[in-house]
């Protein structure tokens, strides 16, 4: 009853003499013969109290589209987009007719084969920023990623994210149409670079159309522009590549299918060159775990596995250079429209990987009993296999309705055998993981009128997660005496924590004047039974349940909440505005075991608040301060509230009591973002935050291993603190034709443990500066260069020892574009590492080459690589925890010579 009195209390003030000051607008698509053009985009721009801002529409299967003109607005305009016509852009006033005519002139394929330098690089029109790629091209790039790389105010990690900005771009799509969802990479990493003309970048995007113009978007996205503009576009490319030694190969495969009702990407990959394909699938969103936002998607919890998959990586280099893998890559990538108001996007993705990795390690660990030395020798097989199949249907029976279901299905098989060397004993580990998914989610918006609109959405998902976990060694198990017989020849783990959940909310959003609120109504439900049993394998080969304590049982766990989720933005000029999003959960978790005794562990119901106000300053067209403060009650995750003991690795039990607790979380940031790449040419953001940062949830987390007993200490007795500042600027520079850029980061932290009853506090810096040069010269010539410095420093005090530990780690990297002509260019590649180690420092230099022949512009080209030329074999290098002094040796993939050939047909 309280919900209900809020939302219509709050309908009652927002929505009873909203905007009658509006005016419905029609308007009418044709071709120049009069024929209505049902397909592209319609972008309507408009001043309002002196802010730029802007709205979508997509036209009907008459050409028609509707929108509501604010006679207090100003600047109003139209730009409309189409393939394969020229995008066309008309001023709107109020006092003119409500109906009007857009007529599109087809785009000319006259001069196809003249190349056209633009005399202007980076176009910046309200929140689209558009980039025209011939003018940052050398003709060596691969990939759209090579491309984005290059850009202005990009940067790409080495797993394929994306951010503009330094703000993460959430989609990429291609002439308007969003195929990908969360697996951009997989169309980034795949799809040819000279496939593409122009990418915007595009700021506040809703992804909602119907609710365009009440609520602003939030999301940050990118949209490619093809070359080929015709109304239908069928064209792939394949690339073809194999090296020498090892066999080396490396080919992808693009097919692309483009009219007005139909579009279709099939992308394919194989390689063996240390490409990860899984770094391309998926993105987790563990910010919605146990809460809700104002966005307007739910998404399924996250949990932990119980048994992790191992990696034996090191991150810092690049990944490509220590991963022996044999990987293949899929998809197909679907929108079809049936008919004017329905739309089905069906997608498939099918990953796999064989790979092998290795690494030598000498710990000393430190104790309260002395120190223990542990030599090891890892090796690692791993098979992985990935298969999701999906399904988007969106039905619009008109401009303010739209339903949308979306279904999920995902199949990832893992099966791994790791041979471990540890002193003079060998021990055999396996993994065998299924995880099985389904996600089914359903969601209906409505638009009330020009100020309002109420949307539902309801999630369905299951996970099933068994793991089994076998160790022909099963050192942990010698701390317990009784079980120490019983597990002579090993131990087998078979764990599992299949979930299930129920998740619907109300939305009511609405909108006055430039001020927006949001009011979410929900409950969700999820279910969990957690299932863990160990067995100890005898001299006879049986299998012996452990009869202890906390071992071999099974919980039931169920979690529900009832919430509501408040937003509001007022805007009080046209320079300062406040927002504040509140969320208030009523909660109740219940813990039980499933033995004779059948006793709750947990049976417990609270409240739990999330608050976050920001404070923004426009201080010009393009630049702004912003502050903001977050408060949030963070709670401990369901797994680790189990009371039961489980294999963490090869010399590792885990497991304890656990007791639940609330944690209160606060934190401050203060940033200032400027952006001018059409006049100023500069880029700059920064930021700084402090945070309490809670990092133990539990009062008594035993880890019970062969050297030691850790217990971690409850963060009652902790006074963890967080502070991070990042700074970014980036500068074009005349008298360099380039642009320079300076990225630095600093983290101050402090952390707690406590091993034998001894008390470790630590406290931790790190510093990153990066400076780094990309030219722009007309010229034969392109320089890319850029310099990391990486300071760590760890302080450690406790009644043992005092001690404090400096390391620095350098990461120098250039690349050379040598432009002979328009058909030869070549690239040379250099990295250069400095690692900390016993005896100083030590370099470890790669280096990459390639010649490229462009026999036919766009068409046919063949390319000659050569990677590792000094063929490093093996990285190693020292690292210091609180607990520990560790040194680490990795196997990296020999130099190779390989050949590719590209075709586009």
């Amino acid at each position: 009853m309280r919900l209900l009195t809020l939302c219509l209390f709050f309908s009652l003030c927002f929505g009873s003499k909203a905007f009658s000051q509006f005016k419905t607008f029609k308007g009418h698509l044709t071709d120049s013969l009069g024929k209505p053009v049902t397909f592209g985009s319609i972008i309507i721009k408009y001043s309002n109290e002196g802010k730029v801002q802007s709205s979508y529409q997509l036209p009907d299967n008459n050409g028609d589209f509707t929108f509501a003109y604010n006679k207090s607005w100003s600047e109003v305009t139209i730009e409309v987009n189409s393939l394969g016509f020229d995008t066309r852009t008309i001023s709107i006033q109020y006092n003119q007719p409500a109906q009007f005519n857009v007529v599109l002139k087809a785009a000319s394929t006259a001069l196809k084969e003249v190349s056209v330098r633009a005399n202007r690089k980076v176009v910046q029109k309200g929140d689209t920023t558009s980039f025209l790629l011939d003018a940052y091209s050398n003709n060596n790039e691969t990939t759209v990623e090579d491309i984005i790389k290059k850009l202005p105010g990009m940067t790409v990690d080495d797993n394929g994210n994306i951010k503009f900005n330094s703000r993460p771009i959430d989609k990429v799509m291609v002439e308007g149409e969003d195929l990908f969802d969360d697996n951009y990479k997989m169309l980034t990493k795949n799809l040819s670079a000279g496939v593409i003309n122009k990418i915007e970048v595009i700021d506040k995007f809703n992804n909602n159309s119907v609710l365009a113009g009440i609520t602003p978007g939030d999301m940050q996205v990118l949209n490619l522009k093809l070359k080929n503009r015709n109304r239908i576009v069928t064209e792939g490319n394949i690339n073809l590549g194999g090296g020498i030694p090892d066999n080396r190969y490396d080919s992808k495969l693009n097919l692309l299918g483009i009219s007005p009702k139909f579009k279709a990407i099939l992308l394919g990959s194989m390689n063996n060159t240390g490409e990860d394909p899984f770094s391309i699938i998926g993105q987790d969103h563990p910010e919605y775990q146990r809460s809700s936002n104002s966005g307007s998607q739910l998404y399924p919890p996250t949990f932990p596995d119980i048994t992790s998959v191992k990696e034996y990586y090191y991150p810092g280099i690049d990944l490509q250079r220590n991963n022996f893998n044999k990987a293949r890559a899929a998809s197909l990538n679907m929108a079809i429209k049936p008919g004017a108001q329905w739309q089905i996007k069906p997608s498939l993705y099918i990953v796999g990987d064989n790979n092998t990795q290795a690494i030598l390690t000498d710990v000393i660990n430190i104790t309260s009993n002395g120190n223990v030395r542990y030599a090891t020798s890892n090796n690692l097989n791993k098979k992985r296999l990935y298969q999701s199949y999906n399904i988007e249907s969106t039905y619009k029976p008109d401009k303010n309705a739209q339903l949308v279901y979306e279904g999920k299905y995902e199949r990832n098989a893992v099966n791994y055998g790791a041979n471990i060397s540890l002193q003079d004993i060998n021990i055999r580990e396996t993994l065998n993981k299924l995880t099985q998914l389904t996600n089914q989610r359903l969601q209906f918006t409505k638009r009330l009128n020009n100020s309002l609109a109420l949307d539902a959405e309801f999630l369905y998902y299951y996970n099933n997660n068994p793991q089994r976990l076998y160790l022909s060694q099963a050192f942990a198990l010698d701390t317990f005496n009784n079980v120490k017989s019983s597990a002579s020849n090993g131990a087998i783990q078979n764990s599992g924590m299949p979930t299930r959940q129920y998740h619907g909310v109300l939305r009511l959003l609405g909108k006055r004047n430039a001020d927006n609120f949001h009011l979410n109504i929900g409950y969700s439900e999820i279910s969990n039974h957690f299932t863990d049993f160990i067995y100890g394998i005898d001299s006879l080969q049986n299998f012996n349940a452990f009869n202890l304590a906390n071992f071999n049982k099974a919980y039931n766990v169920k979690n529900r909440k009832e919430y509501i989720d408040f937003l509001y933005s007022y805007i009080l000029n046209t320079r300062i505005s406040i927002a504040n999003n509140t969320t208030v959960a009523y909660e109740s978790l219940k813990i039980d075991t499933t033995t004779t005794t059948a006793n709750s562990v947990i049976n417990t119901s609270y409240s739990n608040i999330q608050s976050r106000t920001t404070f923004n300053y426009k201080t010009g067209n393009k630049g702004g301060v912003a502050f903001q403060y977050r408060f949030a009650n963070r709670l401990p995750q369901i797994s680790d509230l189990l009371p039961s003991y489980w294999i963490a690795d090869y010399r590792t039990l885990q497991g304890g009591t656990a007791v639940f607790k609330k944690i209160s979380d606060h934190n401050f940031t203060l940033s200032y973002n400027y952006a001018d790449y059409v006049n100023a040419m500069l880029l700059y953001n920064g930021a700084i935050s402090y945070g309490t940062n809670a990092s133990y949830y539990l009062s008594n987390l035993n880890i019970n291993s062969l050297y030691e007993i850790v217990t971690q200490v409850p963060y009652a007795k902790l006074n963890n603190g967080l502070v991070f500042a990042s700074s970014r600027i980036e500068k074009y520079w005349d008298k360099l034709s380039g642009n320079i850029f300076i990225d630095a980061n600093f983290i101050h932290t402090k952390t707690s443990d406590q091993t034998s009853d001894v008390l470790t506090r630590s406290v931790i810096n790190n510093i990153t500066l990066e400076l780094g040069y990309k030219s722009a010269w007309d010229g034969i010539l392109n320089l890319s260069i850029s310099s990391i410095v990486k300071f760590n420093r760890l302080e450690v005090r406790s009644e043992a020892r005092q001690a404090t530990y400096t390391n620095r780690y350098f990461e120098n990297r250039a690349k050379l574009y040598l432009k002979c002509n328009e058909k030869l260019n070549f690239e040379i590649d250099g990295e250069h590492y400095i690692f900390p180690g016993t005896e100083g420092y030590r370099g470890l230099f790669f280096a990459d080459a390639s010649a490229r022949y462009i026999l036919k512009k766009d068409k046919i080209i063949f390319d000659l690589s050569a990677k590792n030329i000094f063929d490093q074999r093996s990285l190693s290098f020292q690292s210091v925890s609180p607990l520990s002094y560790s040194m680490q040796q990795y196997k990296l993939l020999p130099g190779y010579l390989m050949a590719k050939f590209y075709y586009r047909f």
